[in-house]
């Protein structure tokens, strides 16, 4: 039984024991948000995880910075997430097209900073528009894909700030989003929780040759891209140190091709489906061998 935490409904199940066979629970992240939950839910988090055979983590970084987790740190196996095969293929084959000339930007000069994800609290998108104000000299442009509930608290932010160059797309198809990958210069994942525990659009980007701009959280967010080889890494809610990383790719467009060079090399060498799948399997059958003959 493969449980991705967290899921109440399911840490029940196991308390009650409806289930039988190994058990491995993918830790995804925790639940610091949810403060008045927490004294209720961790007795019962604490017994699935002394019940499960495996814990899942998309990165080392997931198991000192957890509490839940390191406790457990024996049983916790690393199986970092991967981009799709085709996405790889398409990053590729875009990264070799635009290989010693200028990235294609639809008829764009400006420099186009690009934001995946989901409008939410631990996203750290107000932080983004601050620190995009403070270097609206450049005349760059700032384009956010994704929705949720602070969709309109953002807009009003950036009316507030005098923002004219932040475009907000609201949710897009997968072809739409590999489209805004392939005409940005750089990536920006300002979360500023460890809420964010690997962040998936960081490899997709990279997959394109294209520089991240992340932030030191205590998860596996600055194992992915890393801080002066494949992007920047910056403290999490701070205005002023994201506007400098954002002014300096912004500025030199040879740093950019180094770091983007060296994402695209470290995705096909470290985060491909192969790679994962690999890891998957090595751990059930791990699982596998330590059942009872009649039972494998």
């Amino acid at each position: 039984v493969i449980y991705h935490f967290p899921y109440p409904v399911a840490d029940l199940a196991v308390l009650l024991g409806l289930y039988s066979g190994k058990l491995v629970v993918w830790w995804h992240c925790g639940y610091e948000n949810y403060r008045w939950l927490a004294p209720f839910y961790r007795p019962l988090v604490w017994h699935t995880l002394k019940k499960a055979d495996r814990i899942f983590v998309s990165s080392k970084g997931n198991i000192p910075n957890s509490q839940i987790p390191k406790r457990y740190w024996k049983k916790c196996r690393v199986v970092p997430f991967s981009v799709s095969d085709a996405c790889l293929e398409r990053g590729r084959a875009y990264a070799a097209k635009c290989a010693g000339q200028d990235p294609e930007r639809s008829g764009q000069e400006r420099v186009t900073i690009l934001f995946i994800g989901r409008l939410v609290w631990y996203k750290g998108c107000d932080i983004l528009l601050r620190a995009f104000a403070q270097m609206r000299e450049l005349g760059c442009r700032l384009v956010l894909v994704g929705a949720g509930p602070l969709e309109q608290e953002l807009k009003k932010l950036s009316c507030s700030l005098g923002l004219s160059d932040v475009e907000f797309t609201g949710m897009v198809s997968e072809e739409e989003k590999m489209r805004r990958i392939e005409q940005c210069d750089f990536l920006v994942l300002p979360s500023t929780s460890k809420a964010e525990a690997f962040a998936v659009v960081q490899l997709e980007a990279m997959a394109f040759a294209k520089p991240v701009i992340n932030t030191a959280l205590p998860s596996g967010v600055p194992t992915v891209s890393i801080d002066g080889i494949t992007g920047k890494t910056v403290a999490p809610g701070s205005v002023r140190e994201l506007a400098g990383a954002m002014r300096e790719l912004a500025e030199d467009e040879a740093l950019r091709r180094k770091y983007g060079r060296n994402a695209l090399r470290l995705v096909q060498n470290r985060y491909t489906q192969e790679l994962m799948v690999e890891r998957y399997r090595s751990v059930l059958h791990e699982l596998n061998a330590e059942l009872p003959s009649k039972h494998r």
